[in-house]
């Protein structure tokens, strides 16, 4: 199973589980995805799928540190609750990745 078949599956089990914060960020990751793809008129591989998800984090993390140096704490929330959550996004060269229920922020 591929990466972006396993995005596909978090996304789906977020939709049954109601999980609304979970399944916004995985939308935007794979319209992220999707974007790419289009862009290069190719399939993305695992590689290059990873490759948009640390480009994803570390946009997160920058506006993130940006907010607090501006004191803006409401968008500090925001955007970490927005910060990838699945495992197969925090680690994505993980082999055999955890459920997503069992996924911890840092």
């Amino acid at each position: 199973m591929s990466l972006k078949d396993r995005i596909n599956e978090d996304m789906k089990a977020a939709m049954r589980a109601r999980e609304t914060g979970r399944l916004g960020t995985i939308r935007l990751l794979l319209a992220a995805i999707k974007q790419r793809e289009v862009d290069e008129r190719t399939v993305l591989d695992d590689a290059a799928i990873t490759a948009v998800i640390d480009k994803m984090i570390k946009q997160r993390k920058d506006s993130i540190s940006q907010f607090e140096a501006a004191g803006r704490t409401d968008l500090v929330e925001q955007e970490s609750a927005s910060l990838p959550c699945s495992p197969l996004i925090c680690r994505p060269n993980c082999r055999q990745p955890k459920s997503p229920s069992r996924c911890r922020r840092r």
